[in-house]
């Protein structure tokens, strides 16, 4: 740890002690939320208007994410019955080592039109290379800079992780039929600056600041939140919608604080 992020972590530890209830708010920090959606889509068939999909990230699985914490969430999604689940990276912390138990956690996930996902940073810097495979064998396979059809009408593409500098959402929206419903996904939100095109784009990364201080959550964050620009929920880039979910696990130290750890359903409707 450099002296810097040293310094970070204890400025936010001491700017959370310093809240009024601070220990209570850490504490409902831990609960699972529930996020609901309704989204019109555009392009998207009348015929799979009501469609259900349901967003993990940043899983984190490593020293300060159990596997319970996963499973839990992979458990809160199937009950909300999706027929499509999407992961925006992040599946480990340090190690690809971790990935074996992270797919076990993840294992109750199914839906009709499939799993998918996309690496994060912290894949790369464990080696994306086996996570790729690891998750492809269980039935996850990552969309890195491509697209499927996953129902006809409806593609969904990914993004390899910005930071990877092999980010190319021109190639993964290559080849898909003018008009008809796009949903991208990558793991970090500032790829929505270099997308301006009728589609939802999901992303994760941020954490929702993980220690959610207010105006200074995007100065102790600024890489991962792109300065503040990023948080959580929704934006617009032009055409584009932009969704940002809080994800599940941590880094750094093993605390939330207002930025509770999500499951987010989209319920997409024919515009």
């Amino acid at each position: 740890m450099s002296r810097r992020q040293f310094l970070q972590r204890g400025l936010l530890l001491a700017a959370v002690a310093a809240v009024p209830a601070g220990g209570l708010a850490v504490l409902r920090s831990r609960d699972l939320a529930i996020e609901k959606h309704q989204v019109d889509l555009p392009g998207l068939h009348p015929s799979l208007d009501g469609m259900r999909l349901v967003q993990l990230s940043d899983l984190h699985r490593g020293p300060l994410v159990a596997e319970d914490a996963i499973a839990a969430a992979a458990t809160a999604a199937m009950e909300l019955q999706p027929d499509l689940v999407t992961l925006t990276g992040d599946f480990v912390s340090i190690s690809h080592t971790n990935i074996a138990s992270c797919i076990e956690a993840l294992r109750p996930l199914h839906a009709p039109l499939g799993v998918y996902g996309v690496p994060g940073n912290h894949d790369h810097h464990a080696g994306a290379g086996v996570i790729a495979a690891r998750l492809a064998g269980a039935g996850i396979p990552l969309l890195v800079n491509r697209n499927v059809e996953v129902e006809r009408g409806l593609h969904l593409a990914g993004v390899d992780d910005l930071w990877s500098g092999n980010a190319r959402p021109d190639a993964a929206l290559s080849g898909i039929p003018r008009g008809v419903a796009r949903i991208l996904l990558s793991h970090n939100p500032s790829v929505v600056d270099g997308v301006d095109e009728s589609l939802l784009l999901l992303a994760g990364h941020t954490h929702g600041g993980q220690i959610n201080i207010g105006p200074l959550t995007g100065f102790f964050t600024s890489a991962v939140t792109s300065h503040g620009r990023f948080l959580s929920g929704w934006y617009r880039n032009g055409l584009t919608r932009l969704y940002v979910n809080r994800g599940i696990g941590v880094v750094g130290i093993p605390v939330r604080f207002r930025s509770r750890p999500e499951v987010t359903l989209f319920v997409l409707r024919a515009a």
